[in-house]
């Protein structure tokens, strides 16, 4: 039968890092008249947050704070411009300028110009803002943000050598290193030599910080994409014992356990994430696998269906819900309809194409499964796909034909006992 799409490749888990410290625009400065402007702002009072920084300036022209505010603002109605704008005028006007240097150089990195963001940022150290702290903070936007993990490094050995005792500056070089080795290499094919600097990195910051979350859930990942599940799920274990409400973690750990065969298990984090999120689609994804892959398939289409309401275009929950359906005669429309729509989302994968053929040959179009198939062979050869050729053939009375495609998937598998069947009932 059909192979069932996995919800998520493993080495391509989401692994949610947070900027650092990253400064708010709008400083609360309660002796200077501020206090009812930053808790506008933190309403999202928009227009009153502007009148009452703007009288804050007018009363202390030289006082940073008001100037952080207005652009925060700005920020807020994506006026990076103006936002922009404000900033440089407060620099000319207030000081001590650190603190605007360094909401200068976190806009400029929002704006995707990291070599104006490392300026105003060291400009802001040099003016007498914490330098490891600067450092930390610019390297996670250079890792994070602006996808330049290379440069992130510098900045974090930066801030180490000052405060080798950081947890957050060794939890962001040990990313920064991941990161760097999947834009080169790829998740699974990373230098051994880098991997384990990175290792190093992340379990100096676990060991330094026992609360934080973040860097067994970053361990995890890495052995991962090592192929190392017990340790993917002992780190991954580690980080949920520190934060039980870390979804992220739970659904990666229910991917993880879903891969060693532990369906019941999975099954567990996907519903517990569900319970705080009944829209987390790879929660639902992966609930929707684990219960197909049981047999349990009345409760798999419910998952899928919930996927589908939170994200139409997602041909994962489409294809593998076409399959659900393609083995009910009447059912057979609809899953014409949703795998047509996998296939055409994702035209790449063979997989969702082979779908596709499948549903076409299940609803009697065998000139049409047979055009799917022999697409999705040319994306990707499987032994399955060529198995599944095979059966149109010989359904159109083309034995010879069928026999090769069955010698063929035999050739990638040898040990694919469908296909040694079919070949032997036309022998």
């Amino acid at each position: 039968m059909h192979r069932l799409a996995a919800p998520i490749a493993l080495a391509a888990a989401l692994l949610a890092t947070p900027i650092v410290a990253a400064p708010a625009f709008a400083t609360p400065e309660p002796a200077s008249g501020l206090a009812a402007a930053t808790a506008a702002l933190q309403a999202n009072d928009l227009a009153s947050a502007w009148a009452l920084f703007e009288a804050a300036g007018r009363a202390d022209p030289a006082a940073p704070g008001p100037y952080l505010g207005r652009s925060d603002v700005l920020v807020r109605r994506r006026d990076l411009d103006g936002a922009e704008a404000v900033l440089r005028q407060g620099l000319a006007m207030a000081q001590p300028r650190g603190v605007l240097l360094r909401a200068l150089g976190l806009l400029q990195a929002l704006r995707n110009q990291p070599d104006a963001a490392i300026a105003s940022y060291a400009a802001a150290i040099a003016a007498g803002e914490p330098a490891a702290a600067l450092h930390i903070e610019l390297g996670n936007l250079l890792s994070n943000k602006l996808d330049q993990p290379g440069r992130a490094i510098a900045h974090f050995d930066a801030a180490l050598a000052t405060a080798p005792g950081s947890a957050a500056a060794h939890f962001g070089k040990g990313v920064a290193l991941l990161r760097t080795a999947t834009l080169e290499t790829g998740p699974t094919a990373a230098p051994s030599a880098v991997v384990s600097a990175a290792r190093a990195e992340l379990e100096a910051a676990q060991r330094l910080d026992a609360t934080d979350p973040m860097a067994p859930l970053a361990l995890a990942q890495l052995h991962a994409n090592q192929g190392d599940l017990p340790a993917a799920l002992a780190a991954l274990d580690t980080s949920l014992a520190r934060a039980p409400g870390l979804l992220p973690a739970r659904i990666i750990r229910g991917d993880l356990l879903q891969a060693a065969g532990r369906s019941a298990a999975a099954i567990e984090d996907y519903e517990t994430v569900l319970r705080r999120d009944p829209k987390a689609l790879n929660a639902l994804l992966g609930l929707g696998v684990a219960l197909q892959q049981g047999g349990n398939a009345a409760a798999a289409q419910a998952a899928y269906r919930r996927a589908i309401e939170v994200a139409p275009e997602t041909p994962l929950a489409l294809n593998n819900l076409a399959m659900i359906l393609s083995e009910e005669k009447l059912r057979l429309p609809e899953a014409l309809i949703l795998a047509k729509r996998a296939a055409t989302l994702a035209p790449a994968s063979a997989d969702l194409r082979d779908t596709l053929g499948w549903v076409r040959h299940r609803s009697g179009d065998l000139a049409g499964a047979e055009a799917d198939y022999r697409a999705a062979l040319e994306l990707q050869p499987t032994s399955g796909t060529h198995l599944h050729l095979g059966q149109v053939l010989a359904a159109a009375g083309r034995k010879a034909e069928a026999a090769d495609s069955y010698r063929q998937a035999l050739a990638l598998e040898p040990r694919n006992l469908a296909a040694q069947d079919e070949l032997r009932r036309l022998q």
